[in-house]
């Protein structure tokens, strides 16, 4: 399979499925590997830097899922 050419930043990915960034990124950093579809980038050569996670579109399958679990995990029952 050839590497992905696109990746899509959380910041992207949570505009478009309506959610929340900040979730969007602990969910990618505790529940995701690189085989999953999502990649940690860093844009700058300062040593001190924060990484940028993003995700191909392989990722974001899996990333909706995550975020459907969380929901009905955090959502009290009706």
């Amino acid at each position: 399979m050839a590497s992905p050419s696109h990746a899509f930043t959380a910041r992207y990915v949570a505009d478009q499925l309506g959610a929340d960034q900040d979730l969007i990124e602990e969910i990618a950093a505790m529940q995701m590997d690189p085989e999953d579809g999502t990649r940690s980038i860093i844009d700058s050569s300062d040593e001190s830097a924060e990484s940028v996670v993003v995700f191909t579109r392989f990722g974001i399958d899996p990333l909706k899922e995550l975020l459907d679990e969380h929901t009905s995990r955090t959502q009290p029952a009706t």
